[in-house]
């Protein structure tokens, strides 16, 4: 799992959201478990890695 604060998840979000311009595809299910990452507050988000 990596930890993020929640500007780093805006920007992994906004990255997520311009993947369909990119020439190589995003791993299988970054996107998927980008979307359902959830942040309380100051506590860092986990995503795990791909």
């Amino acid at each position: 799992m990596v930890e993020l604060i929640p500007s780093q998840m805006a920007a992994l979000r906004v990255f997520i959201g311009l993947a369909a311009q990119f020439p190589v595809p995003l791993a299988d299910g970054l996107a998927e478990q980008v979307r359902t990452a959830s942040c309380d507050h100051g506590i860092p988000v986990r995503v795990a890695p791909v």
